[in-house]
């Protein structure tokens, strides 16, 4: 402040300021501001102004901890809440007002160089006697001043309807923002908000990880600073939600990133979207069929994303947030250029060099240090699954989603099989095998039923051509995808058959995981309205290629088993009178079939 002596033709500044026009303070801070809003002493001490106004929880948590509360307690208005992170340019104060009732103000501060203000703000919402607000109620108005208060200049307005639940809020100044990589919380990870956090050991985990807690009905999520992706980057990173709990949708984890429009309002998109099989029962696909980025409840799990094209080389915020829920954890954050074979999925990456899981991995690419098996082969039928939990594992298989039983409950289909008819995602991992000398795989798959539907038996039939079976492979151990071996179609599997898939050369390595699952549909599908098809898979058959017979026979005195592959409801017996042993088919409404090993049949010299 001045005041100017007419006589003397001079001004005399308040005390602490200097200059023609008393706008430098001495000691006065330059750059980014942060209030955090936790205490009545931080608002003291930081010089801002409240009227109406307090430190607490208000209507609901914004962020962890406190923020500042405007009630109906001060007037008879809607409650908001605002948490303050920065400034724009030039010397200024900031000020936020509901007309006429309540106010805060800061500090005249130097930010030349800042570029951007950034809050969460609340209007309404939450506690209907304290918080609510109708479409009349005044908005929220943003204004600063050059001058020390004196004059005061519009910026924005908040209309409540837009604000009943927190939103982040940042008004760009000029100038680029620099991007920064993220590499662990230990290293000076750039979060700029989260809600309640500890670092412990969570969910069995070797090392400290970062949990993200509290009520069950309140939002927790972890928010970045501005992050810029360059091509060829990727984000990788390791989770938890719910330390394994039995799978439930409304705590399920969505990882976004968020773009400023034009009015200053982040607008929150998946960081990758679902691409599924469309509609058709013939089709092939050149790119690989994905999940979209949300995490439903399981144990550690490695995730690698790479950035969508729009969002290359500009800032951009992420995010992990769960809308319901006790909880989820993060570990080793990474954001940088892509590992060597992303540390084939037994490490994690740093500065573009893999840190390999333990001693069973070596190498640039964390690859397995012993000999990984060369075939697998599984019938299920010394297996049962009792409690019907949906996670299990046979034979190095890994399932989720699924229990060995028989396909829909009907013991006259086939014997036992892996039946996959959970709530959630349903999944069949195997584990690594060295395929460089195998060619091809065989499997016998059936999806939905011919029969009507029987929700005891988790069965569901295919009601339409959705519910796609997908056969992939990974070489990577399992962040990455193939296109897809195969796209099993419910029109030609609603009986149990089974299928031979080529294998490609991208699916031919020392080291490869094999994937058949189907498309878990979101929430918002309003185009299904029926359940997915219950599906089950069986006699998995992945080996080396064998020499072969040359030729096939068979008198079954006994059953010379190396040379089948598979009966189906067959069994050897004398009947009709036969004087030998015979293979018996008569099973009513079962599948039948006998399916040998390889044969080469050679060319008939005729």
């Amino acid at each position: 402040m001045q005041v100017f002596d007419a006589q003397c033709h001079v001004h005399r500044c308040d005390e602490g300021y200097s200059g023609e026009d008393c706008g430098k303070r001495r000691g006065e801070e330059e750059g980014a501001q942060v209030i955090r809003m936790e205490s009545e002493e931080e608002l003291k001490e930081r010089r801002v102004r409240v009227t109406g106004g307090g430190i607490g929880r208000g209507c609901a948590r914004i962020t962890s901890g406190n923020s500042l509360y405007f009630s109906r307690i001060a007037a008879r208005r809607s409650g908001w809440v605002v948490r303050l992170r920065s400034a724009a340019h030039e010397t200024q104060l900031l000020r936020c007002i509901v007309v006429g009732v309540r106010m805060m103000e800061t500090k005249d501060f130097v930010a030349e160089y800042v570029q951007f203000l950034q809050f969460w703000l609340r209007i309404g919402g939450g506690d209907l006697i304290l918080c609510s607000s109708t479409s009349s109620s005044p908005p929220v108005i943003l204004e600063y001043s050059t001058d020390g208060g004196i004059r005061w200049h519009f910026l924005q307005e908040f209309p409540p309807r837009q604000h009943h639940s927190p939103r982040l809020v940042r008004i760009q100044a000029k100038g680029p923002v620099p991007g920064t990589g993220l590499d662990g919380w230990e290293n000076g990870m750039p979060w700029m908000s989260t809600t309640d956090r500890v670092l412990k050991r969570y969910c069995n985990s070797p090392v400290e990880s970062a949990v993200f807690h509290g009520s069950r009905h309140e939002e927790k999520f972890a928010l970045t600073h501005d992050v810029v992706f360059r091509d060829h980057d990727v984000l990788m990173f390791e989770m938890a939600v719910e330390c394994g709990a039995m799978f439930s949708e409304e705590e399920k984890v969505s990882f976004e990133y968020g773009i400023v429009d034009d009015r200053g309002l982040v607008e929150w998109s998946l960081f990758r979207n679902a691409l599924h099989p469309p509609s058709s029962s013939s089709f092939s696909s050149p790119v690989p069929f994905v999940e979209p980025s949300i995490f439903y409840p399981g144990n550690w799990s490695r995730v690698l994303l790479t950035p969508p094209k729009r969002i290359l080389d500009r800032p951009v915020l992420i995010r992990w947030i769960q809308k319901k829920g006790s909880g989820f954890s993060l570990r080793h954050v990474y954001l940088g250029p892509a590992c060597p074979n992303h540390c084939s999925g037994h490490g994690r990456c740093r500065n573009g060099l893999c840190l390999c899981d333990s001693e069973k991995y070596l190498g640039v690419e964390c690859r397995f240090s012993e000999r990984v098996q060369t075939g697998l082969e599984e019938h299920f039928e010394d297996h049962d699954d009792d409690d019907k939990s949906g996670r299990g594992h046979v034979n190095g298989l890994i399932y989720h989603g699924g229990w060995v039983d028989f396909f829909c409950g009907r013991k006259s289909w086939n014997e036992r099989s892996l039946v996959m008819g959970g709530p959630g995602p349903r999944v069949v991992l195997t584990p690594p095998l060295n395929t460089s000398n195998t060619s091809s795989m065989m499997l016998t798959v059936g999806i939905g039923s011919s029969v009507s539907s029987d929700p005891k038996a988790g069965c569901f039939p295919a009601w339409d051509e959705k519910g796609s079976v997908i056969v992939d492979a990974s070489v990577d151990g399992g962040l990455t995808w193939s296109p897809p071996l195969q796209v099993l179609s419910p029109a030609h599997f609603q009986e149990p058959r089974p299928i031979w898939i080529p294998l490609p050369d991208s699916a031919r390595g020392p080291e490869i995981h094999f994937r058949f699952w189907q498309p878990f549909p979101s929430d918002t599908d309003s185009s299904r309205p029926h359940p997915r098809p219950t599906w089950s898979v069986d006699d998995i058959y992945i080996v080396p290629n064998e020499p072969g017979m040359t030729g096939l026979e068979e008198d079954f005195q006994p059953l010379h088993k190396a040379q089948w592959f598979r009966i189906s409801n067959g069994k050897i017996s004398q009947t009709c009178g036969a004087p030998d042993n015979v293979l018996q088919f008569g099973q009513e409404n079962s599948t039948l079939n006998s399916t040998s090993r390889h044969v080469h049949v050679a060319e008939s010299p005729d």
